[in-house]
């Protein structure tokens, strides 16, 4: 198969690289994270799809890894007495129930209060977990799958977090504590935002993370500082 040269373009949050391979168009950029080098999510741009089976469940994978990670991180999820294998057994429990849930994002556009059921189901069949943590579980491992092109539309809501909440000045209670009622009371606020730029929730959120982000060279921008200040004081 013939190939193309590979452009790398190096800025002081890594690296984004640019390959071609036949048909084959793929983006990925590689970011400093923690003191190490990551893949963020890829999106492939291609005439026809020639992805492997052993490719995509590498990415499915990944994509897993990095939302249990991103949803539980910042809140005590596991009870004092649990062991490496209790805590094991949840994440593979969480991982399961996230495949099963994202199954009809995949196929169809999903409406909002359909979506909000689902995290609703979601919270419920993980028992130990409150709505705010079942939110972010499900609308962060959407992002990432909507991000790597394998959904049917954009998700109907985005993941939120302290970053968020910041951002449309309703940071209390913290993201972790946000019952059915106020996660709807945000995301109607969130909307709100999003419309008067012209957008939907995940695209608004998308753009406003990518823009905030220091890791993706963002810069002193407006937003930026307050919501850093915010999570010091967490």
């Amino acid at each position: 198969m013939a190939t193309k040269p590979i452009t790398v373009e190096s800025s002081s949050s890594g690296a984004t690289v640019i390959g071609h391979v036949g048909k084959l168009a793929w983006v990925a950029k590689a970011i400093a994270w923690r003191g190490a080098f990551c893949i963020a999510p890829c999106r492939f741009f291609q005439d026809e799809m020639t992805i492997s089976s052993e490719q995509k469940d590498f990415i499915e994978k990944e994509i897993l890894s990095r939302t249990l990670q991103g949803a539980f991180q910042r809140v005590q999820i596991y009870d004092k007495s649990a062991t490496n294998e209790d805590r094991e057994q949840f994440r593979e429990i969480a991982r399961n129930l996230l495949r099963k849930s994202s199954v009809p994002y995949r196929i169809r556009k999903i409406s909002s209060q359909e979506h909000i059921n689902n995290i609703d189901t979601l919270k419920s069949e993980l028992k130990i977990v409150k709505f705010g943590v079942a939110q972010k579980l499900l609308n962060l491992y959407l992002k990432w799958l909507w991000c790597a092109g394998y959904l049917y539309d954009a998700p109907p809501h985005c993941p939120i977090d302290s970053i968020i909440l910041a951002k449309i000045k309703t940071q209390e209670p913290r993201w972790p504590l946000l019952s059915k009622e106020l996660y709807e009371e945000r995301v109607r606020k969130i909307s709100e935002i999003a419309q008067q730029e012209g957008l939907e929730i995940a695209s608004w959120e998308l753009r406003f993370f990518n823009h905030w982000n220091p890791a993706y060279g963002a810069g002193d921008k407006p937003g930026r500082k307050k919501s850093e200040k915010v999570l010091k004081q967490k």
